[in-house]
């Protein structure tokens, strides 16, 4: 019985260590670089939209464009901050913005294209969220672009947490669609879904995300071989 317990405990930590490689991740953006006041953008009824870029924003040297836009609200303003390790979407009472981010030269200054051939998904990591918003990913070349379906995240987050978006679910949306082996640029729109969203994002970056159906039939067939192995004794 000894023996069959250390066997599944093997299995287990097998498979939760397929699932830790499986997070190579490529960080597009951690948001770990000295606040500027001038980065920080402002929005409301009377100021529509704002802008900013930055360049070598991750350790490939990326380049990010932040653009801010004005949804709804007439009282307040709506914010993008700045922080070691973070960005902060704040809007006030009754507001509502979406944010823009679209990254270039993804793995190094002057390099125009990316492989993400090898990997199966975007991943963005929140800190904080305290109500619902919508995040939709595209990723374009020069055959296209293809597009994610919108993904909601809803309720209040207070930990750290991952959420990840496959590239099964992109859709063609502008030419043949893209190419994953030479990737032009990325970009990522958040969108309140409701009024007075705040939401503090740590991470954003492609990674290879093991399906949990392939999780799973992994670690049964560990499972099998130990029970095997254990009949045979």
């Amino acid at each position: 019985m000894l023996n069959l317990t250390k066997k599944i405990l093997m299995t287990l930590v097998l498979t939760l260590g397929m699932a830790s490689y499986s997070y190579a991740d490529i960080v597009l953006d951690d948001f770990d670089y000295t606040p500027d006041p001038q980065i920080n953008l402002e929005v409301n009824a009377s100021n529509t939209s704002d802008s900013t870029q930055r360049n070598n924003v991750n350790v490939l040297g990326a380049d990010v464009v932040y653009d801010l836009e004005y949804i709804s609200g007439d009282l307040d303003s709506s914010a993008v901050t700045f922080g070691a390790g973070n960005l902060a979407l704040s809007n006030d009472v009754l507001m509502k913005s979406s944010l823009l981010l679209t990254y270039s030269e993804l793995v190094a200054p002057g390099a125009p294209i990316a492989d993400f051939s090898a990997l199966n998904g975007f991943y963005f990591d929140l800190l904080n969220s305290d109500l619902g918003f919508s995040i939709l990913v595209t990723i374009g070349s020069d055959s296209g672009a293809n597009t994610s379906t919108s993904s909601t995240v809803s309720g209040a987050i207070a930990s750290l947490t991952r959420t990840n978006i496959l590239f099964s679910s992109f859709m063609t949306g502008l030419g043949t669609g893209a190419n994953f082996a030479a990737v032009d640029y990325v970009s990522v729109l958040i969108t309140s879904e409701l009024d007075s969203v705040d939401l503090l994002l740590t991470e954003f970056g492609a990674t290879n995300v093991p399906e949990p159906t392939s999780l799973a039939i992994f670690g049964l067939g560990l499972i099998g071989l130990a029970f095997s192995a254990r009949k045979k004794v």
